[in-house]
């Protein structure tokens, strides 16, 4: 007779817009789908998505998505699946990575992870940046050291804001961006994009005077994209650091 195969573990991104997962794989994150939660009931988006997916043997979490959220996540894999989720949370130091922040829970678990997944894949300093809902970069030394970081609202948040503020029309901008834009449309919609390439460039230049040498710049998130292509030095874009962050610390776990 065969031995069952044993179930295994699933990891969750929970955003303030979109629920990321991937299935642990030889201490790796799989291949990840998401969703979308922003206007949506989330129980009730999971009732659909995971309505076909097989009970996992473990829950693990990164969670910034607010209290509420989160508690109906946790309500729903309980009454899904009866199991109890292990919620993941920033620390002073784990897997070769220290915090920088004196109080190292209040460093959102998102960057975290993605400080360690970097850390992990790479052997040189790095400066991270998470174009989402809001943008976050942080500087890494080689030898793990966080050197702290900033966040600032995401593009999106940036034009919102603009336009509520000043009344202006909004109109889609041109396809090809231009440092200089000869009208409003592309002047509001590449002046947010390019003021965060010029403040990823001036922070990676700190981080090579902190470090004494070039840092990776590494970009993840939904806006990343369409950062890496202005960017000088050359960038990475990496879809799933903060799964791929907490499949180091479930494995780690695990074993």
């Amino acid at each position: 007779m065969n031995a069952p195969v044993p179930r295994p573990t699933l990891l969750v991104d929970l955003g303030n817009s979109r629920l990321k997962w991937a299935w642990l794989q030889a201490g790796r994150a799989g291949e990840a789908a998401a969703l979308s939660h922003r206007t949506q009931d989330l129980s009730r988006q999971l009732d659909a998505g995971w309505k076909r997916m097989p009970a996992p043997a473990r829950v693990v979490l990164a969670s910034v998505a607010g209290r509420e959220r989160t508690g109906e996540f946790l309500d729903w894999v309980d009454g899904r699946w009866g199991l109890r989720v292990e919620q993941t949370r920033s620390r002073d130091q784990a897997l070769g990575v220290t915090n920088a922040y004196a109080e190292p829970r209040h460093l959102g678990v998102d960057r975290w992870l993605a400080l360690i997944a970097v850390h992990r894949r790479f052997s040189g300093p790095a400066c991270i940046v998470d174009c989402g809902s809001a943008i976050t970069i942080d500087g890494l030394a080689a030898d793990g050291r966080h050197l702290g970081g900033l966040i600032l609202p995401g593009l999106a948040m940036m034009r919102e804001a603009l336009l509520r503020g000043t009344g202006l029309d909004d109109f889609p901008p041109p396809p090809e961006p231009h440092w200089l834009a000869c009208d409003t449309a592309g002047a509001i919609g590449y002046g947010g994009l390019f003021a965060c390439v010029a403040l990823v460039e001036r922070l990676a230049a700190r981080i090579e005077e902190e470090c004494a040498r070039v840092p990776e710049i590494i970009l993840s998130g939904g806006d990343g994209a369409r950062l890496q292509p202005l960017l000088e030095p050359t960038s990475r874009y990496e879809r799933d650091l903060v799964l791929s962050g907490l499949a180091a610390i479930a494995g780690e776990v695990e074993s």
